[in-house]
């Protein structure tokens, strides 16, 4: 995460905050014995902040990178609650003290339940009736009222001043071999139709498939943006993979969930979408699988 051109920023302006955060900090003890939580029992998975498992495993506390705000969470939380609402599997924090949010140091926490998900992540093309579900649900609430620090959708005019600002601080290596594929973005790109809320981060690891149903995590990207960027997020992890499924067949499977039929300019961006995906991760410097996904995408049969 460190790695993204706005974290990076973010973490010079602010050289007070401890960015990374363990549990045994003990901002995160003093939390744990204020909110009598008892001892954490794991550390759970979760790129962006830190998770731990507590109350005998009932329960998990997540503590919040320090540059999200406490009205940023009160906002996902009340679009997580009317999730739940209409019967989709999210967590919802628990109120302790009459507060769903807590100061951690520099930083905010929340509790909630603890969701078992042990089930596998499911075929693609049940990932993508998943994206359609929340998708469905989400055009049935208020968007949310605050953004991300990193949006979450970009394009390629992004995607270059990205590059450049970390090539400038030698964040991402071989900057050369990325800025020929964003330029080739540039001249196939489409914008996209359909503006709405959006999960923001939709893989496998956050959409989980249980005997019960889908279960929905990791809300931090939520926005309002093209609901086909969920859906080029969520193909270009599968490609991570090595997953290479027919995009007719997942996006029929989103248009029966979601209710509502990607249009013919949607199904033309996210031709390229994917691409576009890949190379934001590429310049993050998350590994060499995201720049040959992008050259894949641009350069295969995938025109």
């Amino acid at each position: 995460m460190i790695g993204h051109p706005l974290v990076r920023s973010w973490v010079r302006r602010h050289p007070d905050h401890e960015f990374e955060q363990s549990a045994n900090a003990p901002a995160v003890r003093r939390l744990l014995d204020e909110l009598d939580l008892g001892p954490v029992t794991c550390v759970l998975s979760g790129e962006d902040h830190l998770n731990l498992l507590v109350g005998a495993g009932r329960l998990v506390l997540r503590s919040y990178k320090p540059f999200v705000t406490r009205p940023r969470i009160l906002d996902l939380q009340r679009i997580r609650a009317g999730l739940a609402v209409q019967g989709l599997r999210v967590t919802v924090p628990i109120m302790i003290g009459g507060r769903s949010v807590f100061r951690c140091g520099t930083r905010w926490a929340e509790v909630e339940p603890y969701l078992d998900h042990q089930a596998g992540h499911g075929t693609p093309e049940e990932l993508f009736a998943a994206i359609g579900r929340l998708h469905r649900a989400l055009r049935r609430l208020p968007p949310p009222t605050t953004r991300d620090l990193r949006p979450a959708y970009v394009d390629p005019d992004l995607l270059g001043r990205w590059l450049r600002r970390n090539a400038a601080d030698g964040a991402t290596s071989d900057p050369d071999e990325l800025a020929p594929m964003i330029k080739e973005l540039g001249r196939r790109w489409i914008p996209a139709e359909e503006v709405q809320t959006i999960h923001g981060d939709p893989h496998g690891a956050n959409l989980v498939r249980t005997d019960d149903g889908p279960v929905y995590f990791d809300f931090g990207g939520l926005a309002t943006a093209p609901r086909a960027w969920d859906l080029a997020v969520a193909h270009a992890y599968l490609l991570r993979t090595l997953q290479a499924p027919d995009p007719a067949g997942l996006y029929d499977a989103y248009e029966g969930a979601a209710a509502s039929a990607l249009t013919p300019g949607e199904r033309s961006a996210l031709r390229v979408y994917p691409a576009a995906a890949a190379l934001m991760y590429a310049i993050c410097g998350w590994g060499e699988g995201w720049r040959r996904i992008a050259r894949d995408q641009l350069t295969g049969d995938h025109q």
